[in-house]
């Protein structure tokens, strides 16, 4: 992608780690440009958990802990932070961007960088407040090296896991947001998984 042609020498990364397929393939692909560049940048991965998901399944830990051992002189530093959502207000944003802050002057990051991507076509995706349109992240993906994946959707992030060789790593990642161990098949997050990939969460057909 021409987004890792121009990522500056010496920038830390910070990387929103959500533990679904498209950040978790975006970390891989981080890692892999600090390693093939040799660049001094460390890879910060934050991840918000709500408390009010009692026995969701949370692979963040497992996920960056793969990335470690494929990319090993590579460092990456895993944040996790807790919150609880409330109905009233889905946007997450508004819950992250304190610890987003912080982590930014800790570890002297200039920006964020967030793995999302177009949803299914016609395909009525959730909207919460402040949602940025499918057109506006293809326009951002041009010049904004926060949103590299904007013009691209599921299928061309399955694809990339297939080209790598890293669909374990895939079957790691959770896209589904019922608050339950398996995936639940019915959200969109669910559909959008299964139109990508042919599967849902661990492979599951």
């Amino acid at each position: 992608m021409q987004y890792f042609n121009r990522y500056p020498e010496g920038m830390n990364i910070g990387l929103a780690l959500s533990g679904g397929a498209d950040s978790s393939l975006l970390l891989y692909l981080l890692a892999k440009m600090v390693k093939d560049r040799s660049l001094s940048s460390d890879i910060i991965c934050m991840h918000g958990i709500d408390t009010n998901m009692q026995i969701a399944v949370q692979p963040a830990e497992q996920i960056v802990e793969y990335v470690r051992n494929k990319f090993k002189d590579v460092n990456i530093i895993l944040e996790t932070f807790s919150y609880a959502l409330d109905p009233k207000n889905e946007n997450k944003d508004d819950y992250h961007k304190p610890y987003y802050n912080e982590y930014k002057k800790l570890y002297n990051i200039p920006k964020i960088v967030r793995a999302m991507t177009q949803g299914m076509p016609d395909s009525a995706r959730p909207i919460v407040t402040n949602d940025i349109t499918p057109e506006q992240l293809i326009e951002y993906s041009k010049d904004d090296i926060t949103v590299p994946f904007g013009a691209v959707d599921k299928k061309w992030v399955k694809l990339q896991y297939r080209y790598h060789g890293i669909m374990d790593l895939a079957n790691m990642t959770v896209s589904c947001i019922a608050d339950q161990t398996s995936p639940c098949r019915e959200c969109w997050w669910c559909k959008e998984r299964f139109w990508a990939f042919g599967n849902y969460d661990g492979g599951i057909q």
